[in-house]
């Protein structure tokens, strides 16, 4: 499913930003990825 590569996708760049996005919590930001 073309969803799930789009998940890791989003993951995979949601890790490498995470060092560059300190105003947005880490368990918020995991919420906000996996409700969406």
């Amino acid at each position: 499913m073309a969803e799930g590569s789009v998940t890791s996708l989003i993951r995979k760049v949601v890790f490498k930003a995470e060092p560059y996005i300190p105003q947005v919590p880490k368990p918020k930001k995991r919420y906000h990825y996996k409700l969406d």
